[in-house]
């Protein structure tokens, strides 16, 4: 069987769909994160190749006969802004897939995002993750991108950030810098520590074994659900961090729109952005405030889904509507293969 391989390599995990050329997803596989800038083009590409391994062991037992080469792969990768680090993942995927190297190509996830989003029509992605960004695209050659800087200093409104924040909110509570709410007992229960002191400690030792941006994205559901309970605290983190990713949008449609007509429609995607709940309500509204008219919806299909969509567009060109049909029927839940 032809196929095609579509991977969305994210910070904390990545996800390979293999598909039929009629847009049929066949199996899917999974490895951890593999952002190039955490990890390295060696590590990142390991953990791309190692997703795709467990779908095609995964075809094979259930009958499926792949062809030894895919006819395309298209890989969107947490960290490969810079075309240096797309060029080296692709030199080392091509010949680990067994694809031919100009059937091969790697592009920051926020492309993958977007193709997802919208499809390929013009637009922009809003991804609030365990990190952060926009990204705006018109047409080939004409794109931009805001935010995604990365958390020493940037990041904003990402889950990494909202996490920070809480935990800066209870020190802040605890020395009289500001009246304490529920959210300090919330973010102390949640990392396991019964003071202010022992989170830092426990937040120090995340940080030096490398896990500090999980711990802190993992409390950006408390931070969440605080504010949805009537935390003034938290309700002040998450306006703050809408308000930092409705600049993005802002940054990307004002370039757009020096050469191109203005973008008027957009997507969220990411963990914390990925359904239209309490935070995404905010950020349209962030949004609209700054951008009036401007149309923003969760993403329709999950990022590795718009990899696997580019990768059939790399393969067969424009695509019939039937495939993606078929690929959105995957996504949904539609049809489940192996």
């Amino acid at each position: 069987m032809d196929f095609v391989i579509g991977i969305d390599g994210g910070g904390t995990r990545t996800r390979a769909w293999l598909t039929s050329l009629d847009g049929r997803v066949v199996s899917r596989g999974e490895a951890g994160g593999s952002n190039v800038h955490q990890k390295g083009v060696e590590a990142s590409c390991r953990m791309l190749v190692e997703a795709v391994a467990m779908a095609r062991t995964r075809a094979s037992r259930s009958g499926v006969q792949l062809n030894a080469r895919p006819r395309a792969v298209f890989a969107g990768v947490a960290g490969a802004g810079a075309v240096r680090d797309q060029r080296a993942l692709e030199a080392a995927l091509a010949p680990a897939l067994l694809c031919h190297q100009e059937n091969c190509t790697v592009d920051h996830d926020l492309r993958i995002a977007l193709a997802g989003g919208l499809g390929g029509a013009p637009g922009l992605v809003i991804v609030a993750g365990t990190g952060s960004a926009c990204y705006g695209r018109v047409s080939e050659g004409l794109s931009w991108k805001a935010g995604g800087w990365g958390p020493a200093v940037d990041d904003l409104g990402s889950g990494y950030w909202l996490g920070v924040e809480s935990m800066r909110a209870v020190v802040q509570a605890a020395d009289g810098r500001r009246m304490p709410t529920p959210l300090s007992d919330a973010v102390l229960t949640a990392l396991g520590a019964t003071t202010p002191r022992e989170m830092i400690d426990r937040f120090r030792d995340a940080t030096r074994s490398g896990m500090d941006r999980a711990v802190a994205s993992a409390l950006a559901p408390t931070v969440i659900g605080a504010a949805e309970s009537g935390d003034h605290a938290a309700l002040e983190i998450l306006r703050r961090g809408a308000e930092a990713l409705a600049a993005m949008a802002t940054a990307v449609v004002e370039r757009l729109a020096v050469d191109a007509p203005r973008l008027e429609q957009g997507v969220t995607a990411g963990g914390l952005l990925e359904t239209e709940g309490f935070y995404f309500r905010l950020v349209r509204e962030a949004v609209g405030r700054v951008l009036p008219g401007f149309a923003l919806s969760a993403v329709r299909l999950p990022p590795v889904a718009g990899a696997v969509l580019l990768a059939l567009e790399q393969a067969l060109g424009a695509l019939p509507a039937a495939v993606t049909e078929n690929v959105a029927a995957a996504a949904s839940g539609a049809a489940e293969p192996a």
